[in-house]
């Protein structure tokens, strides 16, 4: 009988227990939630014009352009047209030609590491070699070396390997 008594304590302390540390979460809780109001509270929010009130910075020329002063407006064409003319103005009086193309679909175009478009695209070039690279739509990517003769039109298919496995198999 002294046993029984025993055990039933023990089951009300460790219920009693249980309830004080749950309570004891919901009070820590409580507490939190209270103080990250009050630091909610405390940051000032940005003042805005009046509706009859001008804005202070000027609209762009350009409807395209971005406002945000924290990333920089693009100034001049794309850095793919850029690089691609600069070849072709080297490329002189006996310029050789690069047609270049992907397997599978479309890819973007590196020729000695600088970006000059998509594929499929028709270069005049110097003779000499060159490393072209190409990046599909999927994250493929595939190079090769190329000489290039002068008066020469040479056409490259670049087949492209995919970075990540399409499939995985567990065992």
């Amino acid at each position: 009988m002294r046993e029984n008594w025993k055990v039933a304590m023990l089951a009300v302390c460790l219920g009693l227990t249980s309830s004080i540390l749950r309570a004891q979460d919901i009070a820590e809780a409580a507490a939190a939630s209270r103080n990250s109001s009050a630091a909610v509270q405390a940051i000032k929010a940005p003042s805005l014009p009046a509706p009859n009130e001008p804005a202070k910075t000027a609209a762009p020329a350009d409807a395209t352009k971005s406002t945000s002063p924290n990333l920089p407006t693009p100034s001049g064409p794309p850095p793919a047209e850029s690089n691609r003319k600069a070849l072709e103005l080297d490329a002189g009086k006996h310029a050789g030609k690069l047609l270049l193309r992907a397997t599978p679909g479309t890819a973007e175009v590196f020729v000695n590491d600088l970006t000059v478009g998509r594929t499929p695209i028709l270069l005049l070039v110097p003779p000499g070699k060159y490393k072209v690279g190409m990046r599909g739509d999927h994250q493929e990517w595939g190079d090769e070396t190329i000489g290039v003769l002068p008066d020469e039109t040479q056409v490259v298919l670049i087949h492209l390997k995919p970075r990540y496995p399409s499939s995985i198999t567990l065992h």
